[in-house]
């Protein structure tokens, strides 16, 4: 996670400009979390009980971290206006990502993780809810294995009347790194095309 809530307050902090001595809370469930920094790791906040906590979809990782951050440059590099991880409270969760072109909201969910199809339905009805379109995005650990039929099923959705699915990978390989590439596949016959996704802008306006 790399926002959160200082305690008592509303105002929400980037773990990078925490401050360790601060007392900070989880937006979501409102229960204490951490800041963690180092020379090693990305700095991040991790919650300090192991209790379930319903605004996290998966534990985070440095690729997951760093390749939302990369995300943001890139969104904010063809037009997108970015939030990293707001809360949405009507419908209790938190996308990665809320990316604004125009009068348009998208989630961006970047999903390294394993899943359940069961989780992927719930979290795309919560979003539609609001009227929000979702974008499921394959990181590094689902590209390097050969992944099934079933489980591109899972993320992918009909765009511009092809059926499609969205991956992250960065110029250094499947690292989530800065300077990423945004692509797409296209599930033809059972086989995934990997193409570049160079207008994403205008593939997903519909």
């Amino acid at each position: 996670m790399y926002i959160a809530q200082m305690l008592g307050t509303t105002v929400l902090m980037t773990a990078d400009e925490a401050d360790k001595r601060r007392n900070y809370v989880c937006p979501g469930c409102q229960t204490p979390v951490t800041v963690k920094k180092g020379r090693l790791k990305q700095a991040h906040f991790a919650h300090t009980s192991l209790q379930k906590c319903q605004a996290l979809a998966e534990g985070e990782s440095a690729i997951h971290l760093l390749g939302k951050l990369a995300m943001v440059d890139f969104f904010e590099s063809i037009g997108g206006r970015v939030v990293l991880e707001p809360w949405l409270p009507e419908i209790q969760q938190r996308p990665d990502l809320l990316v604004t072109f125009d009068n348009r909201q998208v989630a961006i969910e970047f999903q390294c993780a394993p899943i359940s199809v069961e989780r992927v339905q719930h979290r795309t009805a919560g979003f539609a809810k609001l009227g929000l379109d979702v974008v499921w995005v394959l990181g590094p650990t689902y590209q390097q294995r050969k992944l099934q039929q079933v489980t591109l099923a899972k993320f992918a959705r009909i765009r511009q009347d092809t059926l499609q699915v969205a991956l992250w990978r960065g110029k250094q390989g499947f690292n989530g790194g800065n300077g990423g590439q945004w692509m797409a596949g296209r599930m033809l016959a059972g086989r995934i095309m990997l193409i570049r996704f160079g207008n994403w802008r205008k593939s997903n306006n519909n």
